[in-house]
């Protein structure tokens, strides 16, 4: 793409222009830090997320106007994610589940149950039906998409908290990293 977009201590969002090296639109909306930021798949939105002021909000990317605020109960961790149709956005929220929310709507859809082995980093399969989650606890799960309910896989062999999660694009393996 031409754009690439970074999360701030200041609490906004900036757009870059990459051929150029400048910013090319500033979000503002978030009060505090933000921790991460998604482009739609379409180039349609952008995502962001804060869990100082336990918000994430979604803006139309070409004009920068906030198309929904979202403010949840619990503190965002820095995983943010697209579905692959960008009809849904997942964030991992206070190291015990995933929450899921309509992009047209921003009516929260999904909550996944408590997790106790502590969700830190969330991401979609590329065909939109399983959620993968990395954990404090070191493992990797899979989650239904459609329902928010875990299957009962559960990867174990990182020493540190699994801070990614990504699907190779057949879906067939799961890349995750940890520190």
């Amino acid at each position: 793409g031409d754009r690439i977009e970074s999360a701030s201590f200041d609490g906004t969002v900036r757009v870059w222009d990459v051929a150029k090296g400048e910013t090319v639109m500033v979000l503002r909306g978030h009060t505090k830090t933000v921790f991460s930021v998604a482009y739609s798949n379409n180039g349609r939105y952008i995502a962001s997320a804060s869990r100082e002021d336990n918000s994430t909000r979604i803006w139309n990317a070409e004009t920068g106007d906030c198309i929904h605020s979202l403010q949840v109960e619990y503190r965002l961790q820095p995983s943010i994610s697209f579905s692959p149709d960008d009809k849904k956005f997942i964030a991992s929220a206070s190291f015990l589940k995933f929450l899921i929310w309509d992009v047209e709507t921003g009516n929260l859809t999904i909550e996944s149950e408590e997790d106790v082995s502590g969700v830190f980093s969330v991401t979609f399969s590329h065909d939109g039906r399983l959620v993968a989650t990395g954990s404090v606890d070191s493992t990797i799960r899979l989650w239904d998409a459609r329902t928010g309910e875990p299957l009962p896989h559960l990867f174990i062999g990182h020493t540190g908290i699994v801070c990614s999660v990504a699907f190779s694009l057949d879906d067939k393996y799961i890349v995750s990293g940890s520190w």
